[in-house]
């Protein structure tokens, strides 16, 4: 069993900072990300390199740096492959406190509740003031340039931008309305 100590560089937290904290825990292998990087995930690599019964030891939680849905994601994988998972400012170890992965879900699940439940209400909120919601509709101008554009076999992409209209729109005009060459 190997304890991977994992650094993520930011320009809020000092590496070396971060080292001489992970040096309470000895690792046997620290990966260190840096914030601006052409290189793959070293997150990534290094949940791809542990194996059941090994530990991953961070600084803090927000050494992940992500999102709590892609921090979720990676509690999953860590959780799935039986991994221990020290947090060192934050005093958390899943060895002593097992049921921390599923908390955290049930912390997630909450979050996205209440932000679906806030845009409902703010949804609800601007129909009762007569606001419509989501995109306008395209002028029946801009409509029948995407279909003759379509017919002269210009690309979707091509279309989009001669049209200034996105993608997903020239996709849903051309499925919805097609047009017979004549």
């Amino acid at each position: 069993m190997s304890v991977y100590g994992y650094i993520r560089e930011t320009f809020t937290s000092d590496v070396n900072r971060c080292l001489s904290l992970l040096k309470s825990v000895p690792c046997d292998n620290i990966f260190v990300e840096r914030e601006i990087s052409t290189e793959d995930s070293k997150i990534e690599k290094m949940i791809s390199v542990l194996s059941p019964g090994d530990t991953m030891v961070v600084t803090s939680l927000s050494s992940f740096g992500f999102n709590m849905n892609q921090m979720n994601v990676i509690l999953n994988q860590l959780e799935s492959k039986n991994i221990r998972l020290l947090v060192l400012k934050e005093k958390i170890d899943t060895l002593e406190v097992p049921q921390f992965f599923m908390i955290y879900q049930l912390v997630v699940k909450s979050n996205q509740e209440q932000r679906r439940a806030k845009q409902l209400i703010a949804i609800e909120k601007q129909r009762a003031s007569g606001k419509t919601i989501g995109r306008p509709r395209l002028s029946e101008e801009v409509v029948l340039k995407i279909f003759d554009l379509h017919n002269q076999k210009y690309s979707f992409r091509e279309i989009s931008a001669i049209c200034g209209v996105s993608l997903g729109s020239v996709h849903k005009y051309i499925r919805s309305y097609p047009i017979t060459e004549s």
